[in-house]
This record gives C-alpha cells, sequence and structure tokens, in this order.
C-alpha cells in the first residue's frame, strides 16, 4: 500500500503546482514592502512624561492603543512590566524534543501597596499552537515568596525524549532582603522544580552566604546533564553587589543549586575592565552543549574626551571563555573590533561600529555556542557615526505642525558575528531602518529645545536547534523613527489639559535563521521574516526561548506596557499584558553549492548517501537561471522541509539536506524550476 501511495505521488508531483498569489520574497537583505511608512504630524511638544495609562488617555481624549494587528495569544496579566526587563533574563522555554513550551510572568495581584506577590506558569504541549487556560494568582501562583521579582523559566529533559512527562520546569526568582541601616535590596534566589501544569512542586533557596542578586537566564549542558545561570554576590552584611559573578549550578535538573566554584572565587569582576572602557553592556552568556566551554560576553564601550559615545568605532565586543567547564578563566578578556575583522562586507568595511545607550547600560549583543562550540555573537553594527534629531528632519516651520519622514534609512545591519578557528568573520543577517529608537519617550531634549534620539537597542537574541546546527536570530525594529505623538495629557494646577508630548515610535519583531554548514554569501541566511505587523502597540522587552522547535519554530513573547483592563493612574499598577507570537518559524537551511557553471539538461539527481542519517547531498543541474526550490514530502503528501527556494545560475550544483529533525521513514524531494519539476525518493533510517 504504501508503495502505491508513493507512485502516486511521484506521479502528482511530476507536474509544477500552481503558482501561489503572494509575491516572492525579495533578494536577501532586501526590505519587506511595508518598510516605508506614510508619515504623520507631530501634535504637540513639551516635556518627556512618565509613561501613559489607560485613564489619562481617556481624560485626554485619546483612545488607547490596543494589540488588533498582531496574531498572538495572551498569556496573562501582571501588575507591572518590570518582570520582563532585562536582555539576559528570558520568561520563555521550549522543549525541542516533546514541542513543550512554557512561559512565566508576574500576577496581576496588588495587596496593600505591592505591585504583585505571584508567579503564574502557562504551558504549550504542541509548540505553542495552543495553551493551557488563562489563570488568576489565585489558581495557579507557583511563588513561595511575596513579592517575587524577574522570574526566568527553563524547560529541561534529560535524556532528550520525546514523553512530556520527562521534562521538569525550573522558574528562579530574586527576593528584596532587609539589610540593617539601608532599605531593602537584593538578597537571595529562590528556585522551583516542578512537573509540566505546576505538578510536585519543590522549593529551594540559593545556598547563603554570599547573598545573592538577580540571576540571569538558565543555560543548559545536556552533555554534563546541568543546568547553570549567572547571578552577582551581596555582602551578607549591608546588601551591597560586590561586583563579582558567580555560575550557580544544578546537577538534579533544577531542584538543587550550588555554585559552581566550590571556593567562591568569581569566574568575573567588573574590577576587570579598563579604565579607558566602559560597561559591561548587555551581558550575556551561554554554555556548549557538551559543557567543556561556558561564556560571558558584553559591550565594552571606549571612552572618549570623558564621555562614552551612543555609536563609536571603538566600541568592542568583549568576553571571557572557559574552555575546561569552568574550573579555570582568563584573567583578561578578549576582545573584538570590527574593524579587525577580515573581509568586511560593504559598506561595514568603512568604520564600522556599535552602539549602546549609556544611560542604561545596554547596546545590542546576544551569544549562543553551536554543536561544535564555535561561540555566534549577534550584534547591531553601522556606519553612521553621526548624532540624528529625527525632528530636523521634519519639513514645515512650525515644529508643532511639521511632517516628518519618518523611514531614515541608514547604514545599519543586525549582524552575525562568528568565530572559526582562531579567526573572527561577520554576516549580514539585515538592513535595518535605524539603530537611534527603543523608545521614543527616553528621547532628550537640548539646550536648543530640540528632542534628540538616544540610541537604543533592538533586543537581539539567538535561539539554537536541540542539534546545535541551525542558529536563528530575533530582534526588533521601529517601523518609523515616530510613528505618532503618543500624547498624553498632563492635568495642570488649574485644572487644565495643556499636555505634552509623549514621542513613541512603534516596533514590530524579525527573525531569520541558518544552518551552521552553510556557505556562500553571508553563510546562507534565511530572507528576513517579520512575525508581527503591530501598527498601535509597541511591541517590545521581546525574549526569545533558547531552544527553537524541531522544525524551526521560535517561541517569542512581548510586554504591552501600562494599557490593560485596569485603568489606575499609577503607570506601575496599571495591568500589562504578556503576549505570545504566534506561527513565528524559520526554515534555516543549507545554502546551495555551485558545482559546475556549465548549463545541461534539467535533471535530479539521486541523494548520497542513501539511506541516510542524518544528512545528504542532493544534487542537480539546471539548463537555465531562475526561481528554483527543493522542497521536502512525507509519503502522505505533506511538506515537512524547504530545503531551498531562491534564484539559481545555470549549471550543476549540490546541496546538503540535514534530516536530524525528522522521523525515519520514507520521503519525496521535488525539484522545481520555471516549468520543470522532476521528483525522486529517499530514505531515511536512524
Amino acid at each position: 500500500m504504501k508503495r502505491v501511495l508513493l507512485l502516486a505521488l511521484l506521479a502528482a508531483f511530476a507536474s509544477p503546482s500552481q503558482a501561489q498569489n503572494t509575491a516572492q520574497l525579495p533578494a536577501h537583505l532586501n526590505r519587506l514592502t511595508d518598510a516605508v511608512r506614510t508619515a504623520e504630524p507631530v501634535l504637540k511638544r513639551g516635556a518627556v512624561a512618565a509613561e501613559p495609562t489607560a485613564r489619562t488617555m481617556r481624560k485626554a481624549g485619546v483612545t488607547p492603543r490596543r494589540n488588533t494587528a498582531v496574531a498572538v495569544t495572551e498569556i496573562g496579566k501582571m501588575a507591572n512590566t518590570f518582570a520582563t526587563i532585562g536582555q539576559n533574563r528570558i520568561q520563555i522555554a521550549c522543549d525541542p524534543w516533546t514541542g513543550t513550551v512554557a512561559a512565566v510572568h508576574r500576577g496581576n495581584d496588588r495587596p496593600g501597596a505591592s505591585v504583585g506577590n505571584t508567579l503564574l506558569v502557562r504551558y504549550s504541549s504542541n509548540n505553542g499552537a495552543t495553551w493551557s487556560a488563562l489563570q488568576t494568582p489565585a489558581q495557579g501562583n507557583v511563588s513561595n515568596s511575596t513579592s517575587p521579582r524577574y522570574p526566568v523559566v527553563f524547560l529541561y529533559n534529560g535524556n532528550n525524549t520525546t514523553t512530556p512527562g520527562d521534562v521538569k520546569a525550573t522558574v528562579l526568582w530574586p527576593q528584596v532582603v532587609p539589610y540593617a541601616g539601608i532599605a531593602d535590596t537584593w538578597g537571595e534566589i529562590n528556585s522551583v522544580n516542578m512537573g509540566i501544569g505546576n505538578t510536585g512542586k519543590v522549593y529551594k533557596r540559593f545556598p547563603q552566604p554570599p547573598n545573592w542578586s538577580i540571576p540571569t537566564e538558565i543555560m543548559v549542558s545536556y552533555g554534563k546533564k546541568q543546568l547553570y545561570t549567572i547571578a552577582e554576590a551581596v555582602e551578607p552584611s549591608n546588601g551591597t553587589g560586590t561586583g563579582g559573578y558567580h555560575f550557580i549550578i544544578s546537577k538534579d535538573g533544577g531542584a538543587n543549586w550550588e555554585p559552581l566554584n566550590s571556593n567562591l572565587d568569581p569566574f568575573w569582576s567588573d574590577s576587570q575592565i579598563p579604565a579607558t572602557a566602559s560597561g559591561p553592556y548587555s551581558p550575556c552568556s551561554d554554555v556548549s552543549m557538551d559543557g567543556t566551554h561556558l561564556i560571558w560576553a558584553y559591550i565594552s564601550a571606549n571612552v572618549e574626551n570623558g564621555s562614552v559615545p551612543y555609536i563609536g568605532e571603538n566600541h568592542q565586543i568583549a568576553y571571557v571563555e572557559s574552555t575546561d567547564g569552568g574550573l579555570t578563566w582568563p584573567t583578561d578578556p578578549t576582545y573584538i573590533a570590527l574593524q579587525d575583522i577580515p573581509n568586511l562586507p560593504a559598506p561595514l568595511n568603512v568604520n564600522a561600529g556599535l552602539g549602546i545607550a549609556p544611560q542604561l547600560l545596554i547596546g545590542d549583543l546576544d551569544v549562543v555556542y553551536d554543536k561544535n562550540n564555535n561561540p555566534h555573537f549577534l550584534v547591531t553594527a553601522t556606519t553612521d557615526q553621526n548624532p540624528y534629531d529625527p525632528l530636523a528632519s521634519g519639513e514645515g516651520p512650525d515644529i508643532l505642525q511639521r511632517t516628518f519622514s519618518l523611514r531614515y534609512i541608514d547604514s545599519t545591519f543586525m549582524c552575525e558575528v562568528g568565530r572559526s578557528g582562531s579567526s573572527y568573520y561577520l554576516n549580514r543577517i539585515a538592513q535595518l531602518g535605524t539603530i537611534r529608537t527603543f523608545r521614543g519617550s527616553n528621547m532628550t531634549q537640548g539646550s536648543d529645545g530640540a528632542y534628540r534620539a538616544e540610541t537604543k537597542y533592538h533586543e537581539p537574541h539567538w535561539a539554537v536547534s536541540g542539534d546545535g546546527n541551525k542558529i536563528y536570530a530575533k530582534w526588533i525594529e521601529s517601523d518609523s523613527t515616530l510613528k505618532f505623538p503618543y500624547a498624553r495629557l498632563a492635568l495642570g494646577t488649574n485644572g487644565d489639559t495643556s499636555g505634552v508630548a509623549y514621542l513613541d515610535s512603534v516596533h514590530n519583531c524579525y527573525v531569520a535563521g541558518r544552518h551552521i554548514a552553510s556557505t556562500g554569501e553571508d553563510m546562507g541566511w534565511s530572507p528576513v521574516k517579520k512575525v508581527t505587523s503591530s501598527t498601535d502597540v509597541d511591541v517590545k522587552y521581546t525574549k526569545l526561548a533558547h531552544f527553537a522547535g524541531d522544525a524551526g519554530q521560535l517561541h517569542i513573547v512581548y510586554t504591552e506596557w501600562g494599557i490593560g483592563e485596569n485603568v489606575d493612574d499609577d503607570p506601575n499598577n496599571s495591568d500589562c499584558t504578556m503576549w505570545y507570537i504566534d506561527g513565528a518559524q524559520v526554515d534555516a537551511i543549507l545554502d546551495v553549492e555551485k558545482v559546475s557553471d556549465a548549463p545541461g539538461d534539467f535533471h535530479l539527481g539521486q541523494n548520497y548517501p542513501n539511506p541516510f542519517n542524518p544528512s545528504t547531498v542532493i544534487g542537480f543541474t539546471l539548463p537555465k537561471g531562475g526561481r528554483t526550490s527543493l522542497k521536502i514530502y512525507n509519503v502522505l503528501g505533506k511538506e515537512v522541509a524547504t530545503v531551498f527556494d531562491k534564484t539559481l545560475d545555470a549549471g550543476t550544483h549540490q546541496v546538503t539536506f540535514d534530516g536530524a529533525s525528522l522521523p525515519s521513514g520514507v520521503y519525496l524531494y521535488r525539484l522545481q524550476s520555471g516549468s520543470s519539476v522532476a521528483t525522486r525518493s529517499m530514505t531515511l533510517s536512524k
């Protein structure tokens, strides 16, 4: 029966499929069709205000922004958004072997003057397609302390099985504690380890002394079967941060935690920052899959004339790395200056720099290891070294009536900086519209009265496939420099509503991916995919789960600040909603290698080896250039992978297909170029 079905499918695939009505994506790095937005006027100008709330906007006659144009699922409401702030704290996790996903957030309960005394976790068993029911703080609280802060979550599957019951969820959170003679500050880290659905909860506290500050994201080595996080040590006598950072590990899937270095020697200290530099900006970390390599990376900003520029070609990527499982660490960081990387692609080969926000100690950086223990850094690089005044680009004599060119394009790119052996390389992933606005409300007013946007960040995060063969990038980008003036009218002393302009920008979320074995221009990065399309709500404080699903599903949450069902005047106590982005999925495909320029008859070769596990080489010949695709189908005719879909030249080509994420069985691979189609079968045997 299977053979008959296979023959029928081969016959069906012998003719080209009907063309889709949607336009094909343009060439790599070309922006999407909605990249340029219509300009909108600025209504008012004045002092920058705090975050508006639903009530103050209604008083001002402004309709609260709603999440109407984004395909999302509501995870839950919080008392405030602070729980999701922090580049290296991740509130969503994925187990790629079972497709289980978990998201954690603070509850929106407000007993007394508090801003949330509960932690809530929701689960999906099918890579985010559906979620467990919304919970109230009374129903689903997993915290055993008052006012838990900044939670992080991880899903651990010790033997990488496909059994959901083998997956354990771990949540870490810091706790504010009192110290004699000073205000309350950070002092302890709590944990809960439990089964999916919050069953069998086991509570623990990190061992003390020392006391501990906020933990980072949870990392894993399945080779050593250990979980890792990082926390700064706090002096128990007075609550002061020591500037020394420690890896804290769990050897039992998150139930118990202990310092990796039993002597409590920090692997990193702020004293390692030289006097000529500032930072660390956006510190991030990862652990290799085999547990031999641990890395701590940050942006080291150069101090120039006593200050730190927002954008500078002398800003560098810095990192310290242990290659013996964290037992020993180098004294001095390794620095990567963009201009020292060989063969930089244009236009980044001239004066490329990194951007930071000095007042917030943030920049654009994340790091991840692939299966070969090579680190990949995700950064924003730009050749634009000049301050940018968005209001100066407006047309019209009166600033209150100006319209603006809201899509300011410069030579700015989201980039991968990788290490291969002892050398470094840079790949462009996507051209960005601007490096300058994270949130327009943080613009500063100069002595001349004009507002100038400060350099913010694009919230870059990496994800990796379970086998370490594929890496995925996520970032946000403003659709405009000033999408619209978000008016928040402040009540004056006489009750009038003469107000201020809350200059804002709207961001959306973008993703891309590649296979680490890819070659060619920009190392085979996929076309950029825009996974939100919000026109009213700023997609910000985005977090990406460390692992992608087995078919490239990317699990992303973001937070809507202060516009919820509650209409409190206090922005800290306004309902804040966490959203999960539906359908964020990327094919991280291998690039196509050209074997010969000589054209020949249209031909699809038999894959080799066959049967294969997990990868095989597929060769083909094209008589002329054109749009060409190679897709994989199971015996039921369902498409399971797109190996590539791009414009190729005439000649002979080959590509390696990786079937690590597929089960054993017979598959069809179908080549189409123009009106020519060919299909063959192959066998994956694991």
